[in-house]
């Protein structure tokens, strides 16, 4: 096979896999960790998967995926669309960093959550 095939097939792979990310997180890992953080008797667990955090998390998977790929690549061996993927990869940049807050505020409600049920934190009120 040509380069120039080997080449267009590793981005098609990339694709896929950051587009199936979230999916494949959702369906086989997510059940395994809110199995395992179940067994926990920890507050913090079950607000977390409360406030869906874990899901929220999968979608930041195909930025992610997609940002790194294309870092790891020289993205000026692909003639055609070389620009293309360079404003494909700030895109996904601008993605992360639009959803990094999303993920934070998630985690963040999930603490509130938990602290809020006990009694020094609910007498010390603003």
């Amino acid at each position: 096979m040509s380069q120039f095939f080997i080449n267009y097939l590793n981005l098609l792979i990339v694709f896929a896999l950051s587009i199936s990310a979230p999916f494949i997180f959702i369906k086989l890992v997510l059940p395994k960790i809110r199995k395992a953080l179940s067994k926990r008797n920890k507050k913090i667990f079950s607000n977390l998967i409360n406030v869906k955090f874990f899901y929220s998390t999968s979608f930041i998977f195909p930025p992610l995926i997609i940002l790194f790929s294309l870092k790891n690549i020289d993205v000026t061996q692909y003639e055609n669309i070389g620009n293309i993927l360079l404003v494909l990869q700030k895109i996904a940049g601008f993605i992360i960093i639009i959803y990094s807050p999303i993920l934070i505020n998630k985690f963040l409600s999930a603490l509130s959550l938990s602290f809020k049920k006990k009694f020094i934190f609910r007498s010390l009120s603003y």
